[in-house]
């Protein structure tokens, strides 16, 4: 290879590299910030649920204690989960 054959080569290949690392870059920070939004849902959601189970706690008789826990216990969704082969092995 010549010098300059050489030398355009190792452009390519470090703006190549740099492209990559942009991208990489971007995605990282759109992930952060689904990220910071999951854990802003999820102390929402903490804070909803400790306030459902002082509302329970502070109910006098057990018939409406129960009737309260019935009613604030939202039922699990029921789905099959699918896993990528490459997460079994082989």
């Amino acid at each position: 290879m010549t010098g300059p054959t050489l030398t355009y080569a190792l452009r390519e290949l470090v703006w190549a590299l740099e492209s990559e690392v942009a991208v990489i870059t971007s995605l990282s920070r759109r992930i952060d910030a689904r990220v910071t939004d999951l854990n802003t849902a999820r102390a929402d959601l903490a804070e909803r649920l400790a306030r459902l189970d002082a509302v329970v706690a502070a109910a006098a008789a057990p018939r409406l204690r129960e009737v309260l826990r019935d009613r604030t216990t939202a039922p699990l969704p029921q789905q099959d989960e699918v896993f990528p082969v490459r997460l079994y092995g082989d």
